[in-house]
């Protein structure tokens, strides 16, 4: 079944009708049953009756009583149901033959615009979908439903497909057998994508494609992760591999489609076909209008996978973003020059300065390990996975790059390297190999030292913090992390992360723990009596003398800080997210003045706040609040700028409930009043508002009228509201004076609610 054509069929539909106001529906059948084109619904019990009875109808089906008439067109295998909003028409044939018409069309479009031996899109109409597609997730609405729904992005992945040995099937059995395995091949692309869709429901469309030869394109798009993604490129790839190719029945069917008696047909084990699969994400990049470079471009990197997955080993699905982590190999080792040439570049993303481990082809842990009983040879395990040695790359060119062996327990004259050899990257944050004590036949004993694992560290909090032993968390971070990585790569941040690593752990006894949080920060917890501050202000200075790039900083909570704060008239904060307190405070939003060591509490909190707000980081400040407020922090002046940051954000309820909590906390700072007083304004809560400014004495409001001019003006604005809607709200000797005050501010001269003050001022 070509739903494509069906959907060129309605389109002609809609044009042949949209002036009569007749409506339309097609439907066809698929897996024993009907299914309305493009819905997921189950039909009623009439609605399957009809179109089984328009079968045997050689015009249409008219039922007694009915507005609708139904349509069986056999050449499309469908059948197409006409609504109209009076009666249905007595005479049939004319629309029998409108339709007819109709299908003519649509059949003539899909001739154009589709490859004639598999029916599949062609190159150009293949591009025409794609470049649909991108326009319309670049355009798509970011708080729709479905996202909101199911918590995901649209997202949208190229899949270039290629027939594996396809040539030698050509040369074996010829042309015409090999036209029939693209055939076979097209509709098994389609069944699968069909079976997809069902099971995916509304979330998910596809376009398969035919530019030429054994290659073919499947355009994937929807609300679906990209693990979903990949597992739909292997469901694509089994549905090739899994049965010979074509079945029987397959042959059978093509049979009786055309004249293949002139084709030997091969034997059932001769027929197994595979299919290598490239796959590319689209990556929204910026906005404006999609241009052939991106379309061009998104289809290269599908490209760029296939030949990946073709010399890999064929069979399989590799991804464009794959390809850099674990796809690269090793062309060439000059011994003499010590220089290993490897087969990918800048167009997979390989920088100067990254490390890469590197595996022989038999020890990567992928190779079976095969035994020979004398009758049958069977796989009894894999060889094991042992690196080779590490390299660092520094020299980058589009399709090649150079590097050297960087492995410090290794001397390069001892190491060869066979051509072929795996690559696996090393990420950024990744140290391990750069440590003693590291064996390469037991890497898992180094598992702990993985980048972003907190389990060890909050189970550490968690088992001594109502203990006699106090404990405290610490966490260093480079501060410049993001500009010395693009300056100097991946391998120096890494070195230096560890070295840091070193340090840390010559300064805290065993018993304290130390992990590392991300690609530059390493945490420690551990007891407060073993902490000695200047021993890590000491560490602090000395790394920040000698890798002054990458400016050293450190953030500190323990019970130290919790029996300071609780003292103090903030309230009392957790020794339990100590952690997450120690990295705030290691943060780049921090007044740190003259230290680079800083102790967490309520004071870092607010300015932490206040910095994003100052920098319009709403989005940033407003996760952070919430963040902050869910560990317990909870001072008026924080909740005050958690309320600036929504108002910034236009949340003015929300602003308004923050600013009220406040108050409530602080009764006398006046800027809670009058900030307040402007998210109810814009909130429209006339009444909310000046129930509680009216505790403002007229003193407060000189000050605020001094101080905080704007909050001032949206008192009076609240007022002039109050006035104008006649509210028993109002006061009627405070407005006069505090109208003519607020039309005085210069600076807000042509603000709207100098021009609500004035229209209440005018009032009789």
């Amino acid at each position: 079944m070509k739903l494509e054509k069906l959907r060129l069929v309605r389109e002609e539909l809609q044009d042949e009708f949209y002036q009569e106001d007749i409506t339309s529906s097609i439907f066809y059948y698929f897996n024993k049953r009907w299914i309305e084109l493009d819905k997921t619904s189950t039909l009623s019990k009439t609605v399957h009756n009809n179109l089984e009875l328009s079968k045997l109808e050689p015009v249409a089906l008219r039922r007694k009583g009915s507005k609708n008439i139904w349509v069986s067109c056999s050449e499309i295998e469908c059948c197409i149901a006409l609504y109209f909003s009076n009666s249905a028409p007595k005479v049939l044939e004319v629309y029998r033959r409108r339709i007819n018409n109709v299908v003519k069309r649509a059949s003539n479009a899909y001739k154009v615009s589709h490859n004639q031996l598999t029916q599949l899109l062609a190159r150009d109409s293949f591009r025409e979908k794609l470049h649909k597609a991108l326009t319309s997730i670049s355009h798509a609405d970011l708080t729709s439903e479905e996202e909101q729904e199911g918590n995901l992005n649209k997202i949208l992945a190229v899949f270039a497909l290629d027939i594996d040995h396809f040539k030698q099937i050509n040369d074996t059995y010829g042309h015409l057998y090999g036209d029939q395995v693209l055939k076979t091949f097209a509709i098994r692309l389609e069944r699968a994508a069909d079976n997809i869709a069902l099971e995916l429901s509304d979330n998910i469309e596809i376009s398969i494609g035919h530019p030429s030869g054994e290659e073919f394109l499947i355009l994937v798009q929807g609300y679906i992760s990209k693990d979903t993604i990949i597992k739909i490129a292997n469901q694509f790839r089994l549905e090739i591999s899994d049965s010979p190719l074509p079945s029987d029945k397959e042959w059978e069917d093509l049979s009786k489609r055309e004249n293949l008696s002139p084709i030997i047909l091969p034997q059932l084990h001769e027929r197994n076909v595979t299919t290598s699969v490239g796959l590319a994400f689209y990556a929204l990049s910026q906005e404006g209008e999609i241009t052939q470079d991106e379309i061009t471009s998104i289809l290269d990197r599908a490209d760029t996978a296939l030949y990946r997955a073709k010399s890999g080993g064929r069979n399989q699905v590799i991804s464009f973003d794959d390809i850099l982590s674990n796809c690269g190999r090793v062309l060439e080792h000059d011994i003499a020059a010590r220089v290993i040439a490897i087969d990918i570049g800048k167009n997979v993303g390989v920088s100067i300065g990254q490390e890469f481990k590197v595996f022989s082809t038999s020890y990567s842990g992928k190779k079976g390990f095969m035994i020979n009983d004398g009758r049958t040879s069977r796989t009894i395990g894999n060889y094991p996975r042992i690196e080779i040695t590490t390299i660092t790359v520094f020299n980058v060119q589009p399709e090649v790059s150079f590097a050297y062996i960087s492995d410090i327990k290794e001397k390069e004259s001892s190491v060869t390297i066979e051509k072929g050899a795996l690559l696996e990257l090393i990420p950024t944050g990744s140290i391990a190999h750069l440590l003693t004590g590291r064996s390469k036949y037991f890497p898992d004993a180094m598992e702990h030292i993985k980048v972003g694992d907190l389990s060890a560290l909050q189970n550490f909090i968690d088992k001594y913090a109502t203990s006699k032993n106090s404990t405290f968390s610490i966490v260093f971070r480079f501060s410049a992390e993001q500009e010395y990585f693009k300056r100097y790569g991946s391998a120096a941040l890494n070195s230096a992360l560890a070295r840091l690593y070193r340090e840390v752990q010559a300064i805290f006894p065993v018993e304290s723990i130390v992990r590392i949080l991300d690609t530059s920060s390493i945490c420690v917890v551990g007891f407060e009596n073993n902490y000695k501050e200047n021993s890590v202000a000491d560490l602090i200075k000395e790394l920040d003398t000698q890798l002054p790039e990458l400016r050293l900083v450190a953030g500190i909570f323990g019970q130290t800080d919790v029996k300071r704060e609780e003292k103090s008239n903030y309230g009392k904060l957790d020794i339990m997210h100590s952690i997450d307190f120690a990295r705030y405070a290691a943060s780049d939003y921090v007044k740190r003045e003259n230290s680079k060591l800083i102790r967490f509490g309520h004071i870092v909190a607010q300015n932490i706040l206040r910095a994003l707000f100052d920098l319009k980081s709403t989005t940033q400040g407003i996760a952070d609040f919430e963040k902050l407020s869910s560990l317990g922090v909870s001072s008026a002046e924080f909740i005050n700028l958690g309320g600036l940051l929504y108002r910034a954000k236009n949340n003015s309820k929300h602003a308004a409930d923050l600013y009220e909590i406040a108050v409530k906390k602080n009764p006398a700072a006046i800027t809670y009043k009058t900030n307040f007083g402007l998210a109810t304004y814009f909130s429209s809560q006339t009444d909310r508002g000046l129930t509680l400014l009216a505790s403002l004495t007229n003193e407060e409001l000189q000050v605020a009228l001094e101080k905080y001019p704007y909050g001032f003006l949206g008192y009076t604005a609240l007022l002039a509201k109050a006035k104008i809607s006649e509210s028993t709200l109002f006061d009627a000797e405070r407005f006069s004076w505090m109208a003519v005050a607020a039309i005085k501010l210069e600076k807000y001269n042509r603000h709207g609610m100098i021009q609500i003050i004035q229209s209440a001022l005018a009032m009789q």
